[in-house]
């Protein structure tokens, strides 16, 4: 077997192996240890061995391979979207079946290459040494600071929360939200008009997947407009605004 093609099934079975580390782990450390690679280096890398079956594996090569990767896996990510299949198994699946059928074309057109030609890492100067630590130390950096908030507050799962007029009873607002995260929470929801508040609803538990709905009489009284605003409150942290809402409320002769 010719070293390209041992080359592209050895990316193809780190492309298997890693997404079924995703998808049958449940710790979140061994989770991303396995989803780096596919997400970072392992597509644009075989796409790279496809379209350019006889290039040597250089500095360059790789640094080339990182950036298509997550081109990949940002078109990767519109796909999934609308299919509504953007979480960790559709991830895995996607990017592994781009790895793989990526690895076997590369596969398919690979030629004999001269089993004896050197085969080195370029010769670095200290600038460019520098300039690459550097850049590894910034991307680290920004790794982190992405990952803490990513799991400070997850895109795709929320809590949806609204307040909409009652169209059959006027003056009255329908308050209410639901819980789509991935874990039960406690809310807390607070009812203001014109900055002053009229309701309060404290420790209120929901499970996933649930909604919490109440009927409120916005007292108007012979003014005109005024602002109604909800504020939901999460865990019992009222040092932060979950979620907020508002509308303004007329009163109809």
């Amino acid at each position: 077997m010719r070293v390209r093609e041992i080359e592209s099934l050895s990316i193809a079975f780190l492309a298997v192996s890693a997404a079924m580390g995703v998808v049958l782990s449940s710790d979140t450390v061994l989770r991303t240890l396995c989803g780096l690679p596919l997400v970072l280096f392992l597509p644009g890398y075989a796409i790279l061995r496809a379209a350019l079956p006889e290039a040597r594996s250089t500095l360059a090569g790789a640094a080339f391979a990182i950036g298509l990767s997550i081109v990949v896996t940002v078109f990767a990510g519109l796909a999934l979207h609308s299919l509504r299949a953007m979480n960790h198994v559709g991830w895995a699946f996607a990017l592994c079946v781009i790895t793989v059928v990526a690895s076997c074309v590369a596969c398919f057109r690979s030629r004999p290459i001269v089993a004896n030609k050197a085969r080195y890492w370029p010769r670095l100067r200290r600038r460019q040494a520098l300039m690459l630590i550097c850049a590894a130390v910034i991307a680290t950096g920004a790794v982190v600071l992405a990952r803490q908030g990513a799991l400070a507050r997850r895109e795709f799962a929320y809590t949806e929360f609204w307040m909409v007029p009652t169209p059959q009873v006027g003056g009255s607002v329908t308050i209410g939200f639901k819980n789509a995260e991935e874990r039960p929470s406690s809310y807390d929801v607070e009812v203001m008009l014109d900055d002053k508040v009229i309701a309060v609803w404290n420790s209120i538990p929901l499970q996933t997947g649930h909604s919490w709905t109440t009927e409120l009489a916005i007292p108007l009284g012979h003014s005109g407009a005024k602002k109604a605003e909800a504020w939901l409150f999460k865990n019992g942290d009222r040092g932060l605004i979950y979620r907020r809402v508002w509308l303004t409320a007329t009163l109809k002769d």
